[in-house]
């Protein structure tokens, strides 16, 4: 009886312990699909800038190239992490396992992300020409830039919508940890007042 009664203890001490370092792993996992979401705001806004600032008539060409080099980043990261946030990404620490609300929000903002991503390599595309003039670049590049600015709006309400969902579902996961860890509290309380009753008083008596 000794046996069983320390057994059930370590046991829901081991049980204890799994969940909570399950628990841990999905709050770090939710704490990157925030922190990524939220970037990706950002990055559409930096695209948008350097597009902007690539367009100006009395960009010097060192400014030129700093700035495609800035607009080149800021597209593969975003592209990458649009990605990522779906399928998942072992670099990033994102499981890649959405649920279906947020699986219908990437979905609403995808045609507008990919005119995006199209009209931002556009212009990278455009600036690669060796043959294009410095003072023809503005004209060049000015329909992809109005691309940009069309859909930047309707992409920043819809990631707002996704960083809203992610940060609801983490809440509701920490909700959940201090339940599960409320209960096992309470069972390990009664086993404990279980074995006092009917295993170390009866023994000592």
């Amino acid at each position: 009886l000794y046996i069983c009664a320390l057994s059930s203890v370590a046991l829901l001490a081991i049980a204890g312990q799994i969940v909570i370092q399950l628990a841990l792993q999905q709050q770090s996992g939710d704490a990157a699909l925030i922190n990524i979401a939220g970037r990706q705001r950002m990055l559409s806004q930096k695209i948008s800038k350097d597009a902007l600032i690539l367009q100006m008539p009395d960009l010097t060409a060192q400014n030129r190239i700093q700035r495609t080099e800035e607009l080149q980043q800021a597209t593969d990261l975003w592209e990458s992490s649009h990605l990522a946030l779906q399928h998942g990404s072992a670099s990033m620490g994102l499981p890649g396992n959405n649920s279906a609300e947020v699986t219908m929000l990437f979905n609403i903002i995808e045609p507008g992300f990919e005119t995006m991503l199209a009209a931002s390599r556009s212009i990278l595309t455009t600036l690669a020409q060796p043959q294009l003039h410095p003072d023809q670049i503005p004209a060049a590049i000015d329909p992809y830039v109005q691309v940009i600015l069309t859909q930047e709006s309707s992409f920043l309400v819809g990631m707002n919508n996704i960083v809203s969902q992610y940060q609801t579902e983490a809440e509701g996961h920490v909700a959940a940890l201090k339940t599960i860890e409320l209960t096992l509290l309470g069972v390990t309380l009664l086993v404990l007042l279980l074995e006092g009753s009917f295993v170390f008083r009866p023994t000592s008596r």
